[in-house]
């Protein structure tokens, strides 16, 4: 608690970028845009500044209960570079979570350097991915979370 008070957890609260009000129904909209902020402050994994995107899945995973305290209320971990099969190949999401307060699997990519929009196309195949092989109908649609240097962006497809 410390941590999140020293780190102004208030101020980041609800601050990603995302799609959520074109792609959630309102009440969910503005349930998902207060439980993501931006930024998101890893400094409990004391990186240096040139650090590979492995180096730093291996880290969140490691400390995970620092990393789900950071993440905020509700996240519940899932698996760290979880295999989805799309025709018959397997496709690695960097880390998959599942959010128990909107009922939806959040799908994390990490990115060690500066934004690319390509990162945005994967990111979508994998929220896809996992809304048509893993999801449940109980289930939300899939929510993707992009964290890249200086960037946190989070979408929802619309269906």
């Amino acid at each position: 608690m410390l941590l999140q008070i020293q780190s102004n957890l208030y101020t980041r609260s609800g601050k990603a970028l995302n799609n959520f009000k074109q792609t959630f129904p309102e009440y969910q909209s503005d349930l998902a845009q207060s439980i993501y902020k931006d930024p998101y402050h890893f400094d409990f994994l004391m990186l240096s500044t040139k650090v590979k995107e492995l180096e730093i899945e291996k880290l969140l995973t490691h400390k995970i209960t620092d990393f789900l305290l950071e993440l905020g209320k509700g996240f519940a971990f899932v698996g760290r570079q979880y295999a989805i099969e799309v025709d018959k190949t397997d496709y690695k999401t960097d880390s998959l979570f599942y959010q128990t307060v909107l009922h939806a699997y959040v799908v994390i990519e990490i990115k060690a350097g500066e934004f690319m929009p390509e990162y945005v196309s994967k990111l979508n195949f994998y929220i896809s991915a996992v809304d048509d092989k893993i999801k449940t109908p109980f289930d939300e649609p899939t929510i993707g979370l992009l964290l890249c240097n200086h960037w946190v962006i989070t979408l929802c497809l619309k269906k």
